[in-house]
C-alpha cells in the first residue's frame, strides 16, 4: 500500500487492481494504512466497523473507488453471458450485467456510480465516507 504525505491535494491507496482516491487533503501521518485499509479482489474495506472514526476524520471522508476485474462470477445467471473468459458475447448482455453493477452500487450507502467499463471490468463509485 502506498499513499502519499501531507500537503498532497489527495491520497492515493492502490493493491492488486483496486485504488481509492481520496478527495482533497488528507493528513495520514500516523495512519497505518496497512491497517485500516484492506483490499481484496472485488472488496475495498477501510477502517473495521469498531474503529471508524468520525465523518471527515482520518480517512473516513469522501473518496473515488475504482475496481478492475470486476465480471460475472462462475455459475451466476450472468456468467452464462460471457465466453467464460468475462467477455460479454452480445451487447444486450453487457448492458444487463452493467446495469447490475449499477444497482449494486445504489444498495452502497452514500456511494454513487461514475461508470462501469465491461471491457476491463472497470467498475468506478464515489463514497462520501467510509
Amino acid at each position: 500500500i502506498t499513499g502519499k504525505p501531507l500537503g498532497v491535494k489527495w491520497v492515493e491507496v492502490q493493491l492488486s487492481r483496486h485504488e481509492v482516491v481520496w478527495e482533497g487533503k488528507v493528513d495520514v501521518r500516523g495512519l497505518d494504512l496497512d491497517a485500516i485499509v484492506t483490499i481484496e479482489q472485488g472488496v475495498v474495506q477501510v477502517y473495521a466497523a469498531d474503529t471508524l472514526p468520525a465523518v471527515g476524520e482520518g480517512l473516513n471522508r469522501a473518496a473515488i473507488i475504482t475496481m478492475e476485474g470486476i465480471f460475472p462470477r462462475a455459475g451466476s445467471r450472468y456468467a452464462a453471458d460471457t465466453d467464460g473468459e468475462g467477455h460479454f458475447v452480445d451487447d444486450e448482455s453487457l448492458r444487463k450485467f452493467a446495469e447490475r453493477v449499477r444497482r449494486r452500487t445504489a444498495r452502497i450507502d452514500g456511494a454513487s456510480f461514475i461508470n462501469y467499463d465491461a471491457v476491463g471490468g472497470v467498475w468506478e463509485f464515489r463514497v462520501d465516507h467510509f
